[in-house]
């Protein structure tokens, strides 16, 4: 067995809310590949979900600094440093995941609006929500229109997201 299979394995039981045993799993991929970021990734949101917030950081910096494209990785990273109350880093974080382009992590948006709401910058917030809302009027509209939305999660996929 490689580390993609123990990380896919970790993302069901996150998945289904079984974080401890997806950490076990995480632990495993990152055993066989120190160098699989993706596993990072995905065990920094494990930890991020049980409130070891600073333990999720340092799974986020390790991905970002093996695969520094990726924007989810700062998306994440960004949620953490925000419920930690650090509103600054958590803004940086957005602003990189969204400067990557990635479209699939337009809730940055709104996560970099609540920071600003925090910050009391309600200049930026009030931009920021009205983007997140035209985002999600058009997720409504395609949703009528009956196109298929892949599902999203912060867990990634290697086979799916090659760090793009």
């Amino acid at each position: 067995m490689n580390a993609h299979y123990f990380d896919k394995l970790g993302i069901e039981f996150g998945m289904k809310g079984n974080y401890e045993s997806a950490i076990v799993c995480f632990n495993e991929a990152l055993t066989i590949d120190p160098t699989y970021a993706p596993a990072y990734n995905n065990r920094g949101l494990s930890l991020y979900k049980l409130e070891y917030f600073k333990e999720a950081i340092e799974d986020y910096n390790e991905a970002i600094r093996l695969l520094p494209n990726v924007a989810i990785f700062y998306m994440n990273r960004g949620l953490a440093y925000s419920y930690l109350g650090d509103f600054c880093k958590g803004i940086q974080d957005f602003d990189t995941a969204l400067s990557l382009g990635a479209s699939e992590v337009c809730e940055a948006y709104q996560y970099r609006a609540e920071a600003y709401m925090q910050l009391g910058d309600y200049e930026k917030a009030i931009a920021d929500f009205q983007v997140f809302a035209t985002y999600e009027r058009s997720v409504e509209s395609s949703l009528r229109e009956g196109q298929q939305l892949q599902s999203k999660d912060s867990y990634i996929d290697s086979e799916s997201d090659k760090g793009g």
